[in-house]
């Protein structure tokens, strides 16, 4: 046999084992797909289409498939699995808003046999700082840890991470107390807040003023209460607005209206002006 018809014949033979290779393939998949046909995985939420997804008012209650051992309890008598839970606390240390986790207005017990240890400890941490009005954080910029109230004394305060001082009053680096501006200047705002009547948060003690409104302060960190008197709202017998407040904040809402509708008419009119303009120049 020639060189050629020897290569040939080679070729033709790798290709026969290859089909029969594809073959014994073909059939073990055969074979797995009926064997799997009596018993098929089934799909994961996610991969459903979306009008086939469960709908709220019919998914089943943890208690309902869960030991009560393994389930807490809130004070509105809702429950909850260990799995949950844990996704709330943990939720709540990443974002501030979430702090604490709540159910029905009420915070969720902290149960170390659901959460674990682990957990707890980093939350109890996390309360600490969130907890704590006018935090200081670590002046050194690569740190920036939270500095908690027992590492501060006096004016400073001692970071448990690198240990560098930082001055509680401008968070800059340890000074002495006479040269610190911020100290100062924060001195002379305090003092035109009193001037002006204005309040002081209860729990960060942010400088706020209210010029127009109701009486119900909701600060940025969430706490919201009395302006007249900084008790927790809807526990006090102030009066929940001032006639002359409301007044002057629908005042100056239709102001603003009619703002944007001078605005919307000057638009209009520069609008018809260009397109004036354009047909002028195409033609």
């Amino acid at each position: 046999m020639s060189l050629a018809g020897s290569l040939m014949s080679q070729r033709l033979n790798e290709e026969e084992e290859a089909n029969d290779e594809e073959d014994e393939i073909g059939e073990t998949e055969n074979r797995h797909d009926n064997i799997n046909a009596g018993h098929p995985t089934p799909p994961r939420w996610w991969e459903l289409p979306a009008e086939t997804w469960m709908p709220a008012e019919t998914w089943m209650p943890a208690e309902a498939w869960m030991p009560p051992t393994n389930l807490s309890q809130t004070t509105c008598n809702h429950k909850y699995c260990p799995g949950c839970l844990i996704n709330f606390f943990e939720a709540s240390i990443t974002d501030e808003s979430l702090f604490p986790p709540k159910c029905c207005g009420n915070a969720f017990p902290v149960e170390e046999h659901a959460l674990g240890n682990e957990l707890v400890e980093r939350w109890r941490v996390k309360e600490v700082e969130y907890t704590t009005p006018n935090r200081t954080y670590c002046q050194v910029s690569t740190c920036s840890a939270f500095i908690p109230p027992s590492n501060i004394n006096g004016d400073v305060g001692n970071c448990p991470v690198c240990w560098h001082s930082t001055c509680t009053h401008c968070k800059g680096p340890e000074h002495p107390s006479y040269a610190c501006e911020q100290d100062q200047a924060t001195q002379e705002v305090l003092r035109i807040a009193a001037e002006n009547n204005w309040q002081r948060c209860p729990r960060c003690q942010s400088i706020i003023e209210l010029n127009r409104g109701c009486y119900h302060i909701t600060c940025r960190c969430r706490k919201q209460f009395c302006y007249l008197c900084l008790a927790k709202w809807k526990t006090c017998d102030c009066p929940r607005w001032s006639e002359g407040r409301l007044l002057a904040a629908g005042e100056g809402r239709l102001g603003r209206m009619a703002y944007r509708g001078n605005y919307n008419a000057v638009q209009e009119n520069y609008n018809a002006y260009r397109g004036d303009w354009w047909n002028a120049y195409v033609r």
